[in-house]
């Protein structure tokens, strides 16, 4: 499944514990493209080139935020892209969407969910 995006400004949490995001503007296209919440292995084409992504789609219970998100950490990208189209190829789902008590426990989450990414995003590639 593939869809398209433009990127939003986001409310900046990822960028507070050491993994910023690429915040989309949630859609029809979105919500048709990731059929359940939680983290997925994505290939993102951004300006012309392509990276792995974890992306997480769902509700920041952490937060206390009631709306959902759909958020790429970008592996290998650093800067804003604000306003521009991002095409995503969705690989594989990883996990279902978790409630966390604290900001250690998503970091760790977090850290696992970009190491599977990597290694789904890989395999896809060889």
């Amino acid at each position: 499944m593939t869809f398209a995006g433009t990127i939003v400004h986001g409310s900046k949490h990822g960028r507070t514990i050491g993994y910023p995001t690429l915040n989309l503007a949630v859609t029809d296209a979105v919500k048709a493209a990731l059929a359940k919440y939680g983290v997925y292995a994505v290939a993102a084409t951004l300006g012309g080139r392509e990276y792995a992504g974890a992306l997480f789609w769902g509700i920041r219970s952490l937060f206390a935020e009631t709306e959902p998100v759909c958020e790429i950490s970008l592996l290998d990208f650093g800067g804003d892209a604000y306003g521009e189209e991002v095409v995503v190829a969705v690989l594989a789902y990883i996990r279902p969407a978790v409630a966390v008590t604290d900001k250690g426990q998503l970091k760790q989450l977090i850290k696992k969910d970009i190491q599977d990414t990597q290694k789904t995003y890989d395999l896809s590639r060889s």
